[in-house]
Parts: structure tokens; sequence; C-alpha cells
């Protein structure tokens, strides 16, 4: 990522593929998404024991619905 970073800011990287759908087509929002990236990395730990629980909350209520009709109360709960 900062190789990358140091790529956009020099105007050597124009379009960057996210890996989330997003075409970025311009230096700065290259640079910017690099910083970000670089951002949520420094987070480390705390981050991924977080997106952890995020996932296995998503995976619980997914599979409860499979062979339960959960209704709205599931897809308010799975949103937090």
């Amino acid at each position: 990522m900062l190789r990358l970073l140091r790529l956009a800011e020099g105007g050597a990287v124009r379009t960057a593929l996210t890996g989330h759908n997003a075409v970025l087509c311009r230096a700065a929002d290259v640079a910017e998404a690099a910083e970000r990236h670089l951002e949520m990395a420094a987070a480390g730990a705390t981050r991924k024991v977080r997106k952890a629980f995020s996932r296995a909350r998503t995976r619980a209520v997914l599979e409860v619905n499979a062979r339960f009709d959960v209704g709205d109360a599931a897809r308010r709960w799975i949103m937090k």
C-alpha cells in the first residue's frame, strides 16, 4: 500500500481496482483509498476481532433463516 500511495501521489497510477467493485480513475482517489487502507491496517487486532464477530453473527442469522422464517427481527439484528 505504501508503494501504491507513493505511485498515486506521483501521478504514476491513474486507475485502481479496489476489490469492492469500485474503479478509481483519479490519482487523488487512489491515494485516498491507500491511506484509508493503511489506517484500517493500523487498527490491527481490534478490527479483526470486530469483523470476526460480525461475520459470525451474519452466519448465525443466515443459518437460522435457512431453517426457519425469522423475519424482520433478524434483519434488524444483523444490520447493527
